[in-house]
């Protein structure tokens, strides 16, 4: 898996304001896939996903 890949692509799409993006993007700062583990950014990201009603993000919350 190519984890740095996956989150240019979720950073390009979550800035697009698409929550299963944000929620991807969420994860990849939480467990560090792509990028270091930041967890403000991480719920920053979940945050976002959640107020458009993604179940995911908000299990992440």
């Amino acid at each position: 898996e190519n984890f740095e890949e996956a989150f240019r692509y979720y950073t390009l799409a979550a800035d697009q304001g698409i929550a299963d993006a944000e929620t991807g993007l969420g994860c990849c700062y939480h467990n560090g896939e792509g990028t270091e583990v930041d967890l403000g950014k991480a719920r920053y990201w979940f945050e976002r996903a959640a107020a458009k009603g993604n179940e995911p993000a908000m299990r992440n919350l």
